[in-house]
């Protein structure tokens, strides 16, 4: 076995992969960056997810497998962010300990700059030469590259098959024949604080596929961007982290559009006709999108103190919750009431046992034998959701779609 272990910064690129998925989606967006005020907002926000990448990266090039007082200590950790980045680690001991049991020569690669220039000769294209950025993690094994990503997010869960993964493994093979020396790519999100949702989660794709999706997806985006007239393609996807999405045209002009659809058909309800209220409902979620933007966009100008007419920024409602417990609890017993009472005692969830276990148990069948996951509260999303339906169809409907046989043995 062996590892090989390398660090390095990223530079500012014209198109970083995380930008990628966006620009595919809608290359006229490629042409705008980040407004100054916009991106200093934004960096509150990012500055949390940027230091667990480093905590998470100085661990490994250190071999620090399990996180030490010392490393909580330095960045100041709280319980949460401690969990989030030992599951990473935890998942490269897991990826690690597989192949070293087989006893399969790797190396693995942490924090590594990787570029598309590689792909020019061959494509032509020398937008290519643009997109660069690091790579979380890598790991390569004979014919089998591991691509893996860290995201601390917890409201957007992110997949394995975006843009940026692919990316990041054409610019980890940097040109087409290092590719063809790979039998399969196996690209990994790891999203330890996801709610409620699976925390790592991976795709599998061969370089043919991979090498495809450079010619026909990526580099006609490229080239687009700065084409005599670029092309707006306004969605969910292209919109969510575009720098102009609270006033671009081709939005608005979407916005309108989609508005006067659904006050034309304003006058057929109340209907019962399923194709009204479906087309309502699609580009209800479009306008409520838009406006929750501008709100966004009006917001961020408030907290700047910049002037949104007589608009302000007000504390919302918020629930009460204790400055002391332990004087609370002293309290309490001297009002007469039972300790047991006024404090809630609950098993610890799987994620902290996980914790105190101090290794990876998450696949051992006598730990995943003990373990549900509950079904999530329901909620309506859209067609291409990537998460199961629920079958609301009733029992009579269900047993008359089984074949029914003339016996049973």
């Amino acid at each position: 076995m062996r590892t090989n272990i390398l660090v390095e910064q990223e530079e500012h690129a014209k198109y970083s992969p995380s930008k990628l998925p966006r620009i595919v989606a809608c290359p006229a967006s490629g042409l705008y960056e980040r407004a100054e005020d916009q991106a200093a907002t934004e960096s509150v926000y990012a500055s949390e997810g940027t230091m667990l990448h480093l905590v998470t990266s100085e661990a490994l090039d250190n071999a620090e497998m399990q996180l030490t007082q010392q490393t909580i200590d330095k960045f100041s950790l709280d319980i949460p962010q401690r969990d989030a980045v030992q599951e990473c680690l935890d998942y490269v001991v897991a990826l690690r300990e597989n192949y070293m049991s087989l006893g399969a020569d790797f190396y693995d690669l942490i924090e590594t700059k990787v570029g598309l220039e590689g792909f020019i000769p061959g494509t032509g294209c020398e937008e290519l030469r643009e997109v660069r950025g690091t790579l979380d993690y890598a790991l390569v094994c004979n014919r089998t590259l591991h691509i893996t990503d860290w995201k601390f997010g917890v409201g957007i869960e992110v997949f394995p098959e975006s843009e940026q993964l692919k990316a990041y493994a054409l610019g980890k093979a940097a040109q087409a024949a290092n590719l063809a020396k790979f039998d399969q790519i196996i690209l990994t999100i790891v999203q330890p604080r996801l709610y409620n949702e699976e925390h790592i989660k991976t795709f599998t794709i061969t370089p043919q596929e991979l090498y495809y999706w450079l010619e026909v997806r990526l580099i006609p985006a490229l080239l687009k961007i700065h084409a005599k007239h670029p092309i707006f393609n306004p969605s969910e996807k292209a919109c969510r982290w575009c720098p102009i999405k609270h006033n671009c045209a081709a939005r608005r002009e979407q916005f309108a559009a989609n508005a006067l659809t659904v006050f034309s058909m304003h006058d057929c309800l109340p209907s019962v006709d399923v194709n009204h209220i479906l087309e309502i409902l699609d580009k209800a979620g479009d306008i409520r999108a838009y406006l929750k933007d501008i709100e966004q966009f009006a917001f961020r100008r408030c907290t700047q103190g910049l002037p949104v007419g007589d608009y302000k920024i007000v504390h919302g409602k918020s629930n009460r919750s204790w400055k002391d417990e332990g004087a609370v609890q002293e309290w309490c017993m001297n009002q007469g009431l039972d300790m047991l009472a006024i404090n809630d005692i609950k098993l610890k969830s799987p994620a902290q046992i996980e914790k105190m276990l101090k290794k990876p148990i998450r696949i051992r069948e006598d730990f995943t034998s003990l373990v549900i996951k509950p079904d999530g509260k329901p909620t309506m999303v859209r067609g291409s959701d990537k998460r199961e339906a629920i079958d609301y169809r009733t029992v009579a409907e269900i047993f008359s779609e089984i074949d029914m046989v003339d016996e049973i043995d």
